[in-house]
């Protein structure tokens, strides 16, 4: 009887990450859209998602909104370990977007002779 739960262990933790870390997925994937990877944007994504859901909107109550964001907050401690997990990826991204938009160094030769005469 031990043997069988604790067979079924790896099954029901593989499933519970298959779902979760949703945030951290789209942002490193960037989806459609093709954005840059935002540092700790799986992280943000979850909170935009549980904040607009709270918001009072025309024509809906209140509540409706509510399952949707506590699946977002859920989410929010995996999409913490993912994005730190994936936080070098980024930042090396970054940098280089950072540093491909730079106009090259001169290049260095030898110092112009300026002394009067």
């Amino acid at each position: 009887m031990v043997v069988r739960r604790l067979s079924l262990l790896p099954l029901l933790g593989s499933l519970l990450l298959a779902g979760s870390g949703c945030g951290t997925v789209l942002n490193f994937f960037n989806g459609e859209s093709g954005g840059p990877r935002r540092v700790y944007g799986g992280v943000q994504m979850d909170c935009q998602v549980a904040a607009e859901q709270l918001k009072d909107h025309p024509g809906l109550r209140p509540a409706q909104g509510i399952p949707l964001a506590l699946c977002a907050l859920l989410d929010l401690p995996l999409s913490l370990l993912g994005d730190t997990l994936t936080l070098p990826l980024v930042l090396s991204d970054r940098l280089h977007e950072l540093t491909a938009d730079r106009p090259p160094a001169p290049a260095a030769g030898p110092a112009p002779n300026t002394a009067p005469r």
